[in-house]
């Protein structure tokens, strides 16, 4: 796992991820998200809400969803939502290593930036789990699951932050530095 993971990888590899990674995030944002909320009256996916959400409000999105809806949820939002954070974790995790190494960065403090994106994998998937189990008992929701729902949206959202903010904070230091080089 670790040296596929953090193992170098040539760009092809990391392009190909990243791609991957975009193509299923578009389709889920253009297609999958926008049909879920026309049937839900406008109501946010709970994958959506950043802030969380409360038992109230996931009973009030299934209610809004019925069974069509939440059959669709189910099929084909959370079949994609399977794929998307795996591509997510590999694709940044090595956009991160890769940017690391072209900065020679060989502190362990840095190095744990290419830990963000699998954190935010995994809530992605406890959040996803959480979901099927709600979707799949919403007659009789647990506010247990609903609440550990909530928390995970919140954790996958606070690290996936972390981790555009790693990126893009990494790349403009690699720009700066490649333009100093080129001015010397």
């Amino acid at each position: 796992m670790k040296k596929i993971v953090f193992a170098p990888k040539k760009n092809r590899q990391i392009w190909i991820a990243f791609l991957l990674a975009n193509a299923v995030y578009l389709l889920m944002i253009v297609v999958s998200i926008p049909h879920l909320q026309m049937l839900s009256q406008g109501l946010p996916i709970l994958d959506m809400r950043p802030k969380g959400y409360t038992l109230n409000e996931v009973q009030a999105l299934y209610t809004a969803l019925g069974s069509e809806g939440c059959s669709y949820y189910l099929f084909p939002q959370l079949f994609l939502d399977a794929f998307y954070p795996v591509l997510f974790a590999l694709a940044y995790t090595w956009i991160i290593s890769r940017l690391l190494q072209q900065l020679s960065a060989e502190s362990k403090w840095l190095k744990i930036l290419s830990y963000l994106p699998l954190l935010t994998s995994f809530f992605d998937y406890s959040e996803n789990l959480c979901t099927f189990i709600g979707l799949k008992s919403y007659d009789e929701l647990s506010p247990m699951v609903v609440q550990f729902g909530s928390i995970f949206t919140m954790m996958k959202n606070i690290f996936g932050m972390m981790t555009f903010s790693a990126v893009i904070l990494l790349f403009i230091v690699w720009i700066i530095r490649k333009r100093r080089l080129y001015s010397t």
